[in-house]
């Protein structure tokens, strides 16, 4: 889609739903969890099987946790 295809589409349809339409935001969530990730580390340090699970349990935990501190709690007004 070109430059001027797109500021068509968002002066007919408004800002806002042209980006819910076009997913527009989903690359900087990507982002986002992937700097989650790197802050936590790039290895598992436990060599224990049960310990490695843990920790990937917990780094999962973390994670999520960022993801929902993230989000913008929608409500309705009037």
């Amino acid at each position: 889609m070109s430059r001027n295809e797109i500021l068509r589409a968002t002066q007919r349809l408004g800002r806002s739903i042209w980006k819910k339409g076009t997913d527009y935001h989903a690359r900087s969530r990507v982002e986002a969890q992937m700097n989650h990730l790197k802050l936590l580390g790039d290895r598992i340090m436990s060599r224990d099987p049960d310990r490695q699970t843990a920790e990937i349990q917990i780094r999962i935990a973390i994670m999520n946790r960022c993801s929902a501190l993230g989000q913008a709690e929608i409500k309705a007004v009037g």
